[in-house]
């Protein structure tokens, strides 16, 4: 009838090969892959806690080499990046390795700060702070982003620190400085490696 497709009849002309057992299947493969790829409940028992430290912005966008991209970040091998932008000097990325042991002594440091449990956002609450955000040279806002373990938190500061005059406009946890002071500190020791591009 019209309204049905006529069957089609398939035939092998290229005979299959023999297998010679188990370990040619498609299953013995993806069996030794899968215990390559992923670490047994063991490894996974053995790895250090997972840190991860972004600090992002803040400062003025102004002067006579204005900041276009400032930002830095610390990963869970020790391994922190810098990357470092502005109008007339370029793009800069600066890389250097920190000892396990230092990381986690600064993981505790943030803990003892109270960093978890600060508010997500710090921004303007008097007039005089929303003017100064519409001013020049304009504020870029701060973002640190901390992941200890099963922790996680981001904290945004609209205008960070003080400006040329010592008047601060958001009021936030002076921890937080200390927490930010040491982050620049540890990425403006002596680089292993720096590309300017």
């Amino acid at each position: 009838p019209a309204n049905e497709l006529p069957d089609v009849l398939v035939e092998e002309t290229i005979p299959k090969k023999e297998k010679k057992g188990k370990e040619n299947g498609w299953l013995f493969f993806r069996k030794n892959r899968k215990n390559k790829d992923f670490p047994s409940k063991y490894d996974l028992a053995n790895q250090p806690v997972y840190i991860n430290i972004e600090l992002v912005g803040g400062g003025y966008y102004g002067g006579i080499d204005p900041v276009l991209k400032d930002m830095i970040h610390i990963k869970s091998d020790g391994r922190l990046v810098k990357e470092f932008q502005s109008s007339y000097n370029g793009y800069v990325v600066t890389k250097k390795n920190i000892d396990r042991e230092e990381l986690e002594q600064f993981a505790e440091y943030i803990v003892k700060q109270n960093f978890f449990e600060f508010e997500r956002s710090y921004d303007c609450h008097s007039s005089t702070c929303q003017k100064r955000k519409q001013a020049t040279p304009k504020p870029m806002p701060l973002r640190l982003s901390v992941v200890y373990g099963d922790r996680k938190k981001h904290v945004t500061v609209s205008i960070w620190g003080k400006d040329k005059y010592g008047h601060q406009y958001v009021d936030y946890p002076p921890a937080l400085d200390n927490i930010i002071d040491a982050i620049q500190r540890m990425a403006s020791r002596l680089e292993t490696s720096v590309v300017k591009q």
